[in-house]
Parts: C-alpha cells; structure tokens; sequence
C-alpha cells in the first residue's frame, strides 16, 4: 500500500531552508502525484517549475543529489512525455515548462544556458516533436546561438 501524504507536508517541504525537502517534495510531485491528498494540477505545476528553475540555474549547488545536468534530462523526459500526450492539461503544462525554458535561455548566466544547451536542447532535437519546440528559437536573436550550439552537437 502506497502511503499518502496530505498536501500541506508537501508546502511545508517546499517552504523550509532545506533543499533536500524541496528535492524530497519535487520526486514527490513530479513522479507521486497521487500520493499527495490534495494537490491540484495547477499547484503541482507551480511547484514542479519554480524547483526546476532553481536547480537549473545551479542554485541549489552541490546541496541535492540531481545536479542541474541530471535535471535538464528530467525536463527532457517531461518534454517527451508532454508532446506525445492528447490531454489540454499537458498543452498546459508544456506551454509554461516552454516558458520557463527560455526564460532562462534569456536571464540565466553562462552555466546555465550551457545545461539548457547540453542537458536539454541537444538531446531534444533528435526527436522530431521534441526539435519543433524549440524552431522559434532559431529566429530569435537572442535565442539563436543556443539553438544554432545545440543543432550542432546534435549532427
């Protein structure tokens, strides 16, 4: 039997000084929804972005066990998982994890466009659906050279 956790564990979690309990709340969301009683989408997305754009940005150091390359993979997994799916949740769901995504391209220092380019954008464009996410970008003059980078290492 699968233990259930009330929602407001997982804000407590989210809330704390502990990156390990914002880690801890992140595998929970992200791949346990069901287990926390409670939890909206709408919510559960919210929570899923705002510790992906902490640790792909490096903020959370050396302090959780998925650093930022581990992290970029599980965005690309997500982006996969998102582009196959019919559900007008998902379309959601991609629409902000596609902002948040080039949000950072935009704000983020050199580290983290490197994961962006190395841990997701390259890999992403060896799949049809995955590439077409990232096509506006190759217009973009401030996006251009991340996308040109990972079109390159992608050959």
């Amino acid at each position: 039997m699968t233990a259930h956790i009330p929602v407001e564990t997982l804000r407590e979690w989210m809330a704390s000084d502990d990156p390990l309990l914002h880690h801890l709340a992140f595998h929970t969301a992200f791949g346990h929804p069901e287990t926390v009683d409670g939890l909206e989408e709408d919510e559960r997305l919210d929570l899923l972005l705002h510790f992906l754009d902490e640790g792909l940005s490096g903020r959370y150091g050396e302090s959780i066990p998925d650093g930022p390359y581990v992290l970029g993979h599980t965005v690309l997994g997500w982006l996969q998982q998102l582009t196959a799916s019919d559900d007008p949740g998902a379309r959601n769901a991609l629409a902000r994890v596609m902002q948040l995504l080039e949000r950072l391209a935009r704000q983020g220092d050199p580290a983290t466009r490197d994961v962006l380019v190395l841990g997701i954008l390259e890999h992403a464009f060896a799949d049809d659906r995955t590439r077409a996410l990232f096509e506006p970008w190759a217009s973009d003059p401030e996006l251009s050279a991340l996308y040109d980078e990972a079109r390159r290492l992608s050959a």
